[in-house]
This record gives structure tokens, sequence and C-alpha cells, in this order.
């Protein structure tokens, strides 16, 4: 017997928000495009962090697997990394400088890194058994 795993309706994108998303991906402010990756990724890693920390799999936590942990570590690097480089584009803001060039960069990574964690979120949360034994 299979059991579909269902995504509650709270964590789905609406479609409004996708075409915000797509609106402003072409106007020049990459800062607070950046920023919300940001936002984006540090979500997904707090959901999956405290989903890694409830689920038991051999007897332990599924964040004291190897593999899982790992992948932890790699998504915090990313939302630390995105979250200075959008820290470093409004720092130059704040000396008067033009900012273009960190915040094209913190964009880049930041929604790289927004895809990323959100892919690995998910991940993290397949480990629901999907199939029972009879």
């Amino acid at each position: 017997m299979r059991i579909p795993y269902l995504i509650p309706n709270s964590w789905l994108l609406t479609v409004h928000w996708l075409h915000c998303v797509a609106a402003v991906s072409f106007c020049p402010h990459s800062q607070q495009v950046a920023a919300g990756a940001v936002g984006v990724a540090q979500r997904a890693l707090d959901e999956a962090l405290k989903y890694a920390m409830e689920r038991k799999t051999f007897g332990t936590q599924i964040i004291n697997h190897q593999a899982v942990s790992h992948m932890l570590a790699d998504m915090a690097i990313g939302v630390e990394l995105s979250r200075l480089m959008m820290l470093r584009s409004a720092w130059e803001i704040d000396q008067g400088r033009r900012n273009t060039y960190y915040a094209s960069i913190a964009k880049a990574i930041a929604g790289d890194t927004a895809n990323k964690c959100a892919a690995d979120a998910v991940q993290a949360s397949l480990s629901i058994p999907t199939t029972l034994s009879s």
C-alpha cells in the first residue's frame, strides 16, 4: 500500500508570488531580490533542521546521519555567504558608493542558494516512509 506524501498548503508558493518574483527579476533592485532569496533559503534551512531533529531512523535522529548533517552544513554555508554578500551590498550604499557589483553577486549567489536549500529541504523531508510492508 502506498501512502502519498502531502505538502501542506502553507508550504506551497502561490501563482501570485511567482509572478512577483518574475517581475522583480527584471528590475534593477538586485539587493532586494537577494534579501528575499536569503529569507527563502533561511526558512528552508530552519524547516529542514527542525525536521532533522524530530525525525528518528535506526534509533537516532536523522541529523546524526552523516549525509543529512553534511547537507544541512552546506545549506548553512550557503545561507551565511548569501547573507554576507547582501549585507556588503547594503554597506556599499551606506558608504555612498554604487553597489551594482556587490548587489549582482549577492543576487546570483542568494538565488542559487535559495533554490538549492529548497531542494535540499525537500530531500531531507522525503525520508518519510512512503510504503508500508504488510
